[in-house]
């Protein structure tokens, strides 16, 4: 069975992780480096790129490359998602928050959001099973059958809730989704407060929540109340690690202003200094 890894490095580092390379099929996309005159895309258009490369693998697997794993894990993961009839799936990841990607009950929609507000966010908890079925799951490390042709990213999306649109057209599709709580990989929040970008990508957060709401059926108006009231109550927790605190606050200001210049705006300017 043939498994395709994809990575999108933005910026001039094309190498590939050692403890895949020569094990996977590892497929690297450079993004928004001006010395090769690439341009800057989103998450989406860059997974589809890559998952077009792919040839005749039957698997995809998209990584951030601020995961950390190797081939054995990947191997697993896939076998795990074939035995259970999977056709999205994904690992736990070892957050800076502790133990993320758990499996979810519901998509994140106006009434989870308050919900978790009002009573504090409640995730399943992880059960002796190898398998858990969930709404949806992290595209920081999502293993894609890519025999199923209409599983493929949204490019309407830029940065953020394209895995949960994905994870919500697989359902309509009759697809199973799901986390293996077998597989554990190590997962850098890309949230810092060193981050300069770190409000623009709040901006594209909000943006893809609002985006998403309006696929499922949700009122984007809605969609921001709850988005506001979810991460302003966040705000005041004690005890959060710096990635949640940041993240927190970038997206609760882009809630706020959805209409401020985001990432994709800055994509824009760059990709017009190439021509």
């Amino acid at each position: 069975m043939t498994i395709a890894v994809g990575i999108v490095h933005h910026g001039t580092r094309t190498d590939k992780p050692l403890d895949l390379d020569g094990s996977l099929s590892v497929l690297v996309r450079v993004n928004a480096d001006k010395a090769s005159q690439a341009p800057w895309h989103g998450f989406a258009e860059n997974h589809n790129a890559l998952m077009h490369q792919a040839g005749d693998a039957r698997w995809y697997v998209a990584l951030n490359p601020d995961v950390q794993t190797d081939a054995q894990s990947l191997l697993a993961l896939v076998e795990t998602a074939e035995a259970h009839d999977l056709s999205i799936a994904a690992p736990l990841l070892a957050s800076p928050w502790g133990t993320a990607g758990r499996a979810r009950s519901s998509f994140p929609l106006p009434r989870t959001w308050a919900r978790e507000a009002l009573l504090g966010h409640s995730p399943i908890p992880v059960s002796k099973a190898v398998v858990q079925e969930s709404s949806w799951v992290s595209g920081a490390c999502m293993a894609i059958r890519l025999d199923h042709t209409q599983l493929r990213f949204s490019e309407d999306y830029f940065l953020y809730f394209e895995d949960v649109a994905l994870c919500y057209r697989a359902h309509q599709l009759g697809f199973k989704v799901g986390v293996c709580n077998n597989i554990v990989v190590q997962h850098a929040s890309g949230w810092k407060a060193t981050d300069a970008l770190r409000w623009r990508r709040g901006v594209e957060f909000a943006r893809g929540a609002l985006q998403f709401a309006q696929v499922a059926g949700a009122a984007r108006l809605t969609m921001r109340a709850a988005g506001l009231l979810r991460y302003g109550s966040r705000l005041v927790l004690p005890r959060q690690s710096e990635a949640e605190r940041v993240a927190n606050q970038a997206i609760f200001r882009g809630l706020q202003d959805p209409t401020e210049a985001g990432l994709s705006e800055l994509a824009e300017d760059y990709n017009a200094t190439l021509r």
